[in-house]
């Protein structure tokens, strides 16, 4: 399926943005609390300062929190995706392989042929060239036959003209 690594970096530079927006909102609160602390005398103004102190670091960790976890979404986000390259190559690189022995056993299987036709043209050759012969003896036997027969008609005198 593959993981879009393009959508996971806008998911960090959500997550990142959305620190930002910690920062900026612990800022005002730190300000407000200065400003609380500055004009405002009260008993109460020591229990608000220690929990704008409070709220200011929990922002800080919560922002610290969200880069850390943008961070680690963009690292996973780009790891997966070499690992999926990497997973592509090497059934790429399979796929050559069992193409390459496919054609190396059609090649093999053609030198096969070309050499069994090879040797069956030898022996149909063989073959026609005994036969050849066969016919060459047969006719020279005929030969000699028929010129004995002529010889033994001269020989006898009964051959006319």
């Amino acid at each position: 399926m593959g993981i879009d690594v393009g959508r996971e970096k806008a998911n960090a530079n959500k997550l990142s943005i959305f620190a930002q927006d910690l920062r900026s909102a612990k800022r005002k609160i730190s300000r407000y609390g200065s400003e609380l602390n500055n004009h405002w005398e009260g008993s109460e103004v020591a229990c608000y300062g220690k929990a704008i102190s409070d709220i200011e670091t929990r922002l800080g960790s919560a922002a610290a929190e969200l880069e850390a976890l943008a961070g680690a979404v963009a690292l996973a986000a780009e790891e997966i995706c070499r690992e999926e390259e990497e997973q592509r190559r090497r059934e790429e690189e399979a796929r050559r392989r069992r193409e390459e022995e496919a054609q190396r056993r059609r090649e093999e299987e053609m030198r096969k042929a070309r050499e069994e036709e090879q040797r069956r043209q030898a022996e149909e050759a063989e073959r026609q060239e005994e036969e050849q012969e066969e016919l060459e003896r047969a006719a020279m036997a005929a030969a000699a036959a028929a010129a004995s027969s002529v010889l033994n008609l001269f020989g006898r005198g009964s051959f006319h003209l």
